[in-house]
């Protein structure tokens, strides 16, 4: 099975640098754009951040596609960084030939394989899931993020227990 590259390798090393800072980094937007959320690293903070985001969305707001782009990368980064908070996981480059080979994912909070969590790759489509998978864990309620913690949380408690 073929390794990432040192290229692939230093953008993983580099996003999980990146995900450390998240919580400060998504602050810093949040209030940015006159909004403050406690991040705590609850679900709650992750679905207080995301409304603020699909608020912007709605309204057209940044008109710069990329700071949506940006803001869902930040809000993917803490969704990583409240799983680690709250489980056994850990930042792990997907080696797997998938659409998400070479990725950031957390691993490690479950006892599968397939209890991995991409957050690049949902933050990467966040913005069209609405249309596209309507029917996508928390798009209706538009707390996607939140709903991945809830589901690693869960995915842990059965079978790790609690930290």
């Amino acid at each position: 099975m073929p390794k990432p590259s040192p290229a692939d390798r230093a953008k993983f090393d580099q996003y999980v640098r990146d995900a450390e800072q998240s919580p400060e980094n998504l602050a810093f937007l949040l209030d940015n754009l006159g909004e403050r959320v406690d991040l705590d690293y609850s679900a709650a903070s992750l679905v207080k951040a995301e409304a603020v985001y699909w608020r912007h969305v709605e309204k057209g707001e940044p008109t710069d596609l990329s700071d949506m782009n940006h803001f869902a990368q930040l809000l993917g980064q803490y969704l990583g960084r409240c799983i680690i908070h709250h489980t056994s996981a850990k930042w792990v480059q997907c080696e797997e030939q998938n659409p998400m080979f070479g990725q950031p994912a957390i691993d490690g909070f479950g006892g599968e394989e397939w209890d991995r969590i991409y957050p690049v790759h949902t933050a990467l489509h966040l913005r069209d899931l609405p249309q596209e998978k309507p029917n996508f864990p928390g798009v209706r309620g538009q707390c996607v993020f939140a709903t991945k913690l809830e589901k690693a949380l869960a995915i842990h408690e059965k079978t790790q227990g609690p930290k």
